[in-house]
């Protein structure tokens, strides 16, 4: 996903935001059903006042890896040893549709996150008291722009592999430092606080990761290349990339993988082409 600040904004500057798994572009209220046999183990609402800033409704599934009609080939490169489960979590949903859904028998109530935002819960759904759902299952509706967070009807999917390694293709294989759904995370989407009221926290709701680090530019050392440690002299450019912003980085650190593993909606047969030659930059 292009960082539209990089083209629009007041001055210009690079993208620092990795888009994190795959947007699937559809019709308002398309449902989304559930890809394999598994558990729904949390569905909510987090309110935003921000348009393009907001995930609207969220669903997070588990799914046993016995259930995934993925190759050999695939758990061993993809889960390397990971033989319990792998989580996936829907975003841009619409509360309405999704979280009041009849045919699960579900209900909402409202809890306060913080100060200023809220959450709107299906309190009887969490890790430790999840909704079994089959195949195929109607699980959810994409929202609108007015209850998916502002953005166009899309539904956006993060596969989880809960792997604790991750293994290259040329089988080299190295720690992955921080799940993203660890066991921490999913345990603390419901808990209880001093007075034994229900507390629950967003999980699986991250679509995009950013990169803070300074984008200045400065003028280098035209034999040793390297910036020189005093007086720095700051350029008039645009930095081409930033360093620790990158898929594979994400996949390795952080366990996640490509959700086409599930829904096969795009692969290299996809009509694809690059903005700079559509547009001769």
């Amino acid at each position: 996903m292009l960082d539209l600040e990089a083209f629009i904004a007041k001055r210009l500057k690079p993208p620092k935001f990795m888009h994190i798994g795959e947007d699937y572009i559809a019709k308002d209220f398309e449902p989304v059903v559930m890809p394999y046999d598994g558990q729904i183990i949390a569905a909510y609402e987090l309110t935003t006042k921000v348009a393009f800033a907001g995930v609207g409704t969220v669903l997070v599934a588990k799914i046993p890896v016995d259930n995934l009609l993925w190759s050999p080939k695939e758990k061993e490169i993809l889960l390397n040893n990971n033989k319990d489960c792998i989580y996936v979590s829907f975003l841009h949903l619409d509360a309405q549709r999704t979280l009041n859904n009849k045919n699960f028998n579900w209900s909402t109530e409202t809890f306060e996150l913080g100060s200023s935002r809220t959450m709107h819960v299906v309190k009887s759904v969490t890790p430790k008291t999840p909704k079994e759902v089959k195949k195929g299952t109607i699980i959810g509706y994409l929202g609108d722009n007015s209850s998916n967070g502002g953005w166009m009807s899309h539904a956006h999917a993060n596969l989880f592999t809960n792997r604790e390694n991750y293994l290259s293709e040329n089988y080299f294989s190295s720690k992955t430092t921080s799940l993203e759904l660890d066991k921490k995370r999913i345990d603390g989407y419901h808990t209880k606080d001093k007075s034994n009221k229900d507390k629950f926290s967003p999980i699986g709701n991250i679509g995009v990761r950013s990169n803070e680090q300074s984008t200045k530019i400065y003028e280098v050392d035209p034999m040793t290349g390297e910036i020189p440690k005093m007086n720095k002299k700051e350029l008039p450019e645009i930095a081409l990339y930033l360093n620790n912003l990158n898929m594979l980085g994400f996949e390795k650190t952080k366990g996640y993988a490509n959700p086409n593993l599930m829904y096969k909606l795009r692969d290299e047969r996809t009509v694809s082409f690059s903005v700079k030659e559509v547009n001769k930059l």
